[in-house]
């Protein structure tokens, strides 16, 4: 499996909702349509691009959010602070990340715009008759839902045994691993060695949900984290809670 393959599935373990973007700072937006090639997302056209749409987008909207997150997988953190807090309530620090596992890897984001469809039902019945049409393949999936984030950190080890050596301002008292994205903590890298993948603080849409139509509505797709039922497809378009 490889290190692609290894982080989407990972992320969709941890967040337990969405599937991860590979490589994380790769640009994705609603109405993507694309296809799986060996766990990994692979973008073909845009929803606009069907007969029926003739390059009309359909609406998306955009919901702006405070999120500070993490995710972490494998990863030891150990850090040594020196000196006292600034007078914004940081601490000069010495953060050194341990990868272990066959696959480890470090997500942390600042800040969030979620994107989803205005009206998810229109975009069902759009895919379905262009299915019955024969424009819409099984192979096929359509992203409904995406998390973009203004600064983003991701680590990836090919490895075990990889490591990272980082120096920051640290926030007092900080437990979750999420101000490694934020740009005020003025993050640098001091050592890296047996990353696969690595950005800091960097913009990107590392977070997606999509949806797969198969023959008999029913099954887990590969990278559909939607899904419909036997009796009712429409409801593998439901919007659900984000975040």
């Amino acid at each position: 499996m490889g290190l692609g393959a290894h982080y989407t599935k990972a992320i969709h373990e941890i967040s337990g909702e969405y599937w991860g973007t590979w490589e994380p700072t790769e640009p994705l937006q609603v109405g993507t349509i694309g296809v799986d090639s060996r766990d990994v997302l692979v973008p073909i056209r845009k929803l606009s691009a069907l007969p029926a749409l003739d390059g009309t987008e359909l609406p998306v909207t955009a919901e702006r959010r405070n999120v500070a997150a993490s995710w972490k997988k494998n990863v030891k953190v150990e850090m040594v602070t020196h000196g006292e807090a600034n007078a914004a309530g940081l601490l000069d620090a010495t953060v050194s990340l341990t990868f272990s596992g066959e696959c480890s890897l470090l997500l942390a984001i600042t800040g969030a715009t979620y994107y989803s469809f205005a009206d998810l039902r229109t975009a069902a019945q759009i895919v379905l008759a262009e299915y019955r049409d024969g424009n819409w393949l099984k192979e096929h999936l359509l992203v409904t839902h995406v998390v973009s984030a203004p600064t983003v950190t991701a680590l990836v080890a090919n490895a075990a045994g990889a490591s990272v050596t980082l120096s920051a301002a640290v926030p007092t008292g900080a437990v979750q691993l999420d101000w490694l994205a934020d740009l005020n903590v003025g993050l640098s890298v001091k050592q890296e060695a047996g990353l696969g993948f690595s950005c800091y603080s960097k913009k990107a849409s590392p977070l997606f949900r999509a949806i797969q139509i198969k023959e008999s509505w029913w099954g887990k797709p590969a990278t559909a984290v939607l899904r419909s039922t036997k009796d009712d497809p429409l409801k593998a378009f439901e919007d659900v809670t984000l975040g």
